[in-house]
């Protein structure tokens, strides 16, 4: 399957290896493995590579802990899982989308004020 892909595509889209419920469901457990594999694949191969996404507006698909933070806590929280993966993956990916659907949803934006997201 990798040779299918390689020969086939010189860019790829982490679908969601990246978003804070795949590395950090759990409150300071982070984990990286599968998007380090990922990447490990993408480098070897020279790929071209972007991050989606760190953020859901969608409360269904957010930490189930980060669903119970408000203000503070919650604001600290998402500048941490930012500092996090941007410094561990600088210069990795070509662009960000850091937020997704804010369109549909406004789960930041109801918590930390119309100018969050």
């Amino acid at each position: 399957m990798q040779e299918w892909f390689v020969e086939r595509f010189n860019a790829a889209v982490f679908e969601n290896e990246l978003k804070w419920y795949a590395t950090e469901p759990v409150r300071g457990k982070v984990n990286y493995t599968v998007a380090d594999m990922m990447l490990e694949f993408i480098h070897r191969n020279q790929i071209t590579v972007r991050g989606h996404n760190i953020f859901w507006e969608n409360p269904k698909v957010t930490p189930s802990w980060v669903r119970n933070l408000t203000g503070d806590d919650l604001r600290a929280a998402v500048e941490s899982c930012i500092q996090s993966l941007l410094s561990r993956y600088k210069g990795d990916f070509v662009h960000w989308d850091v937020n997704n659907e804010m369109l549909h949803f406004d789960f930041y934006e109801q918590r930390l004020g119309p100018n969050a997201t």
